[in-house]
């Protein structure tokens, strides 16, 4: 990205990743959670402290869709990236929101760090799921 000299690169990244109208959570080696923007949290019901404290990213994804979110995860860590597909998402209540979800494998130093993107969906969700909708909104 090249921006004038006068505009700090760093702070509009930061920014733009902050304000943007999908949910985003970057992850790194072991799933580990490593930030998630405020879109997320409203999506996932979880503070940033909390969601920062979990070991694994494994709480978000229901039982039923482990071994799928698992192999998107690993293709994405092999640098490719998934495209967005419908799923649902575990929210911290235990409720189940349906969404569209992808993931990117982004190579920062020696290692891949994954950056999952979220955003609503018009499939129509399964029996018993809620559409995302997000609480500003500005981000539909």
């Amino acid at each position: 990205m090249r921006l004038p000299d006068h505009i700090d690169q760093r702070e509009v990244l930061g920014l733009m990743i902050e304000h943007a109208r999908n949910a985003i959570l970057l992850i790194g080696q072991g799933r580990r959670p490593l930030y998630a923007n405020q879109a997320f949290l409203d999506m996932s019901g979880y503070s940033y402290d909390d969601w920062m404290a979990l070991e694994r990213t494994s709480p978000l994804t229901p039982e039923s869709d482990q071994v799928t979110t698992g192999n998107s995860l690993n293709q994405a860590l092999q640098g490719e990236s998934t495209p967005f597909r419908p799923r649902s998402v575990v929210r911290q209540d235990g409720t189940e929101l349906w969404v569209e979800a992808c993931v990117t494998g982004i190579p920062v130093g020696g290692e891949r760090l994954l950056l999952a993107e979220f955003r609503p969906t018009t499939a129509p969700p399964p029996a018993g799921l809620t559409p995302w909708v997000p609480s500003d909104p500005e981000t539909l």
